[in-house]
């Protein structure tokens, strides 16, 4: 079997269609390589908006309940300024104990 031998034409035109070739496979390569990027990209954005959300929520969760301590503080001190005022009306300064104030 005899091979035959190139000249310079035929191999400028086989590195053309091999050029080609590669051109079009590595532009099909790069376009989903572009949306996966931008997919992760867009995915990163949403867990930190997420992550940013679930804070400013438990923080307005820890607000909500400092508040309700302090206005449960608040009624337990207003019930017992009645009670001291009824005690001083009553001629009670406390329960037996022998220390003053």
């Amino acid at each position: 079997m005899r091979v035959e031998r190139a000249d310079i034409d035929s191999v400028k035109q086989r590195l053309e269609a091999l050029k080609r070739k590669a051109g079009a496979s590595s532009k099909a390569v790069e376009a989903p390589r572009v949306s996966v990027m931008e997919e992760y990209q867009k995915r990163l954005q949403k867990e930190e908006e997420e992550k940013q959300d679930f804070k400013r929520r438990r923080k307005e969760e820890k607000k909500k309940q400092q508040e309700q301590k302090s206005n449960e503080s608040v009624k337990g001190d207003v019930e017992g300024e009645g009670e001291d005022e009824l005690q001083q009306m009553l001629g009670f300064n406390g329960f037996g104990s022998s220390k003053k104030k």
